[in-house]
């Protein structure tokens, strides 16, 4: 799985290179302005040779090389690439039909190489530059472009198998390249759909799978700064890159199999999005979800099949990446809502049906400021920490909620800290604010699970005396309690009364 995930990412990576590289308004101007920006973001391009043909220059076995410095190594191969003049001010851009990439990186075992040779085809793709040297647009079409694994070279594979296709049909879009010396890039693009299938071998263990996406469109903006090898430096110069891709549906089936059996797979969702956003402001980047399934079936497990389903899962987080002198903003949301789990699992601990069986939601949504003292992509000062690289200086709980089996908890708070105490609370810095929690039917689950012989009384009694330090009922409402749990004054109170 690790190496599929390579494989995915990498054609993405060589799909963008190959058509978003090419601006200028001559074949020659172009073919300059393309090979200064691959070298000004830290790649080598060669050519065997460069030579005019009527309108045409043709370059001919170009070689772009990446090394990201780690020891991993990409390159692509292309053996022949025309620059057409249409004579309207605009260059016509195409490629060898088919060319190899090969991605190496170090073995995760024995140390040596991992060498894989992927093939991509892009038959009829063609890309139209248009503008001025100073801000340069390109139109790419490609009916279908093809991502296939061609040959996988490893010591850490003994034998095993792995192969792995991926078409894009319908790909459609434009670039746009402003600057010369710190080139600013934005981008949109479409596509009808992307299919994938991937499988493999070793021994008797093995995995087939086939899956992809439906009607994706996504758009980008970025500058290019400074040295790409060094992300700290980048940043630092003037590096920053944002986007967002989303689809209307995505499908993956599949069986994973072993001497105990095999284990199908089906799984999907109606529609979901990826953002994200890099600069020296910060990162930021998540995903969003709805209306997604999971379908799992196999003699492994000791019923015909799971069904799990929810209508959003998503996950996003914000956070600063370079040493302040000023706090700067923070956020995570997760988030898994109505989540529902077929009979045949509750059956397991709830064959009598004891408990409620409604969709379940699980939610957090915070925000503050934190100060960083250290650059997170800095090695070298990160390896040489002792402690956390920066301070807390706010947080706000903006959402809290877990429901599930009949009970419901919810909450919301906002707190400040005071970082030049940090003996008070044992190394944490002091806070200062309230917290509000609201619990509904957590005595009435509680008696359930009792009566169920899940949890033994002695056990539930010491969680009620505990929920009565902290919390109170709620007049009026029944089998419902709230906490205003609060920090003043270097100490803590719950519902007014100080513990500490």
């Amino acid at each position: 799985m690790t190496q599929f995930k390579l494989l995915g990412s990498t054609a993405l990576v060589a799909l963008i290179s190959a058509n978003a590289a090419f601006a200028d308004v001559t074949p020659e101007e172009v073919w300059e302005n393309w090979k200064a920006m691959r070298t000004a973001q830290g790649q080598t391009i060669t050519s065997a040779s460069e030579e005019r043909d009527g309108d045409d220059l043709v370059i001919t076995d170009v070689v772009l090389a990446v090394d990201d410095g780690s020891g991993t190594k990409f390159d692509v191969s292309v053996p022949e690439i025309t620059l057409s003049d249409l004579g309207d001010g605009t260059v016509e851009i195409t490629s060898s039909d088919e060319f190899p990439i090969v991605i190496t990186t170090p073995g995760m075992e024995s140390g040596e190489s991992v060498v894989v040779t992927l093939t991509m085809s892009a038959p009829e793709a063609s890309t139209i530059a248009s503008g001025t040297p100073d801000e340069t647009r390109y139109d790419f079409d490609a009916p279908e472009v093809n991502l296939t694994l061609t040959d996988l070279q490893s010591p850490d594979t003994n034998g095993a198998t792995m192969d792995f296709d991926l078409t894009i049909t319908a790909a459609a879009g434009n670039y746009i390249v402003t600057g010369t010396d710190q080139e600013s890039i934005s981008s949109s693009f479409t596509a009808d759909s992307i299919d994938y299938t991937f499988n493999g071998k070793d021994g008797d263990k093995g995995f087939d799978f086939k899956g992809g996406f439906a009607s994706l469109a996504g758009t980008s903006t970025g500058k290019i700064a400074g040295d790409m090898k060094d992300i700290a430096a980048a940043l630092k110069a003037g590096f920053a890159t944002q986007g967002n891709i989303n689809y209307a549906e995505s499908t993956l089936q599949g069986s994973v199999t072993d001497p105990q059996g095999t284990m199908n797979i089906n799984t999907g969702a109606q529609s979901g999005d990826f953002t994200f956003d890099m600069s020296a402001d910060g990162i930021a980047y998540g995903g969003n979800v709805k209306d997604a399934m999971l379908t799992l079936s196999g003699s492994q497990i000791p019923f015909p099949e799971v069904k799990l389903a929810y209508t959003q899962g998503a996950f996003n987080i914000k956070m600063p990446v370079m040493a302040a002198d000023t706090p700067s903003d923070f956020a995570l949301v997760t988030k898994l809502v109505d989540l529902t789990i077929s009979d045949d699992v509750w059956g397991m601990f709830d064959p009598t049906n004891q408990l409620p069986r409604d969709p379940m939601t699980v939610a957090l949504d915070v925000s503050g400021q934190a100060r960083l003292t250290s650059d997170l992509f800095d090695a070298a000062a990160m390896q040489g920490l002792d402690a956390a690289p920066g301070d807390l200086n706010s947080l706000k709980i903006n959402e809290l909620q877990v429901k599930l089996a009949g009970a419901d908890l919810t909450g919301t708070g906002d707190l400040t800290f005071d970082n030049s105490d940090k003996v008070t609370y044992g190394g944490a810095p002091v806070p200062t604010g309230k917290i509000n929690l609201q619990a509904v039917g957590v005595n009435g689950l509680m008696d359930k699970l009792v009566a169920m012989g899940l949890l033994p009384e002695d056990q539930v009694m010491g969680a009620r005396m505990m929920m009565g330090m902290f919390a109170k009922p709620v007049e009026g409402a029944e089998d419902t309690i709230a906490s205003e749990l609060e920090f003043k004054n270097k100490g803590f109170f719950a519902n007014g009364m100080q513990l500490q």
